[in-house]
């Protein structure tokens, strides 16, 4: 964690000893709420942890049965203060937290999560983006080895959206900051090609 714009730097608490973190996702209002999202992979699970004390302390936000995972993309919506909006990449899957739904394990709170299958020979998800407007187009795309999938109802369900992708195997999607005027997407493919699509 660096306070003063990367010209000092201090090591945080890991969220697991013994475990790779693998991916990192700030709030949007970390100023106000100090939350970061940690995904760790062990031998046996893959956990996503939360701290709101600035990675001082985590506790266990999404926990699944998934060893030897190289990659976990995770991504937090603009509204995650409203709505708790965020979105965990993991296999073929993208989980999402149900809102107003919380479960009671080993005497930790967690939320509910629901998850949905993004698409016909999809292996492997490998980056997320969520729209800057999340909160009124409800749009997230994931970037995937089977190319771009898009959902517009909040990640209920995913569509392909690879018209123009030769060949489609992506390894990172991102939304224009004006996307929701200028609807500009970007995804960059295995071995370096950089796509824009409007």
């Amino acid at each position: 964690m660096s306070p003063d714009g990367g010209s000092t730097w201090h090591t945080l608490a890991a969220p697991l000893d013994g475990a790779e973190t693998i991916a990192l996702a700030v709030s949007p209002t970390y100023t106000h709420d100090r939350t970061i999202f940690a995904a760790t992979t062990t031998t046996t699970d893959t956990v996503v942890w939360r701290s709101t004390d600035g990675g001082q302390g985590w506790h266990r936000w999404l926990v699944e049965s998934a060893s030897g995972v190289a990659r976990v993309p995770v991504v937090v919506a603009s509204s995650h203060t409203i709505d708790g909006a965020m979105f965990v990449g993991l296999g073929r899957r993208v989980f999402r937290p149900v809102r107003h739904a919380q479960e009671v394990r080993a005497g930790a709170r967690r939320p509910m999560w629901q998850s949905a299958e993004v698409g016909s020979g999809v292996v492997g998800v490998t980056a997320l983006a969520v729209s800057p407007a999340y909160a009124t187009d409800r749009t997230v795309f994931a970037a995937t080895n089977a190319g771009v999938f898009v959902s517009r109802n909040g990640g209920e369900r995913f569509e392909p959206w690879n018209e123009g992708l030769h060949p489609a195997r992506m390894v990172s999607v991102a939304l224009s900051p004006t996307y929701p005027h200028d609807r500009l997407v970007y995804a960059l493919g295995l071995g370096g090609a950089v796509w824009r699509r409007a």
